[in-house]
């Protein structure tokens, strides 16, 4: 196998812990680190645009950051609908 198919397939498992991560945090209820996602995950699009416009990636790198950025105002958004409906602590 070549370094390179061991480079993605290393990437890969790293994806994978990454995405138990995001999981097991969910299931928790882990808001604080939900909502930490969101900061860098908007930051995502502004990187992916920035390697296209420095030849680095094809412009179809930009799709996945603009799918990553609608994924992180929605949840933005269902994090600040959850805050408003949660009672009133005293």
């Amino acid at each position: 196998m070549s370094r390179a198919a061991v480079s993605v397939l290393a990437f890969a498992f790293y994806l994978f812990v990454l995405g138990y991560y995001y999981l097991r945090a969910a299931r928790g209820e882990m808001t604080d680190f939900i909502r930490l996602t969101v900061h860098g995950r908007m930051s995502v699009i502004v990187f992916f645009s920035a390697f296209v416009a420095l030849g680095l990636a094809k412009p179809q790198l930009i799709l996945f950051g603009v799918v990553d950025l609608a994924c992180a105002a929605w949840t933005f958004l269902a994090l600040r609908a959850d805050a408003a409906a949660a009672p009133v602590r005293t």
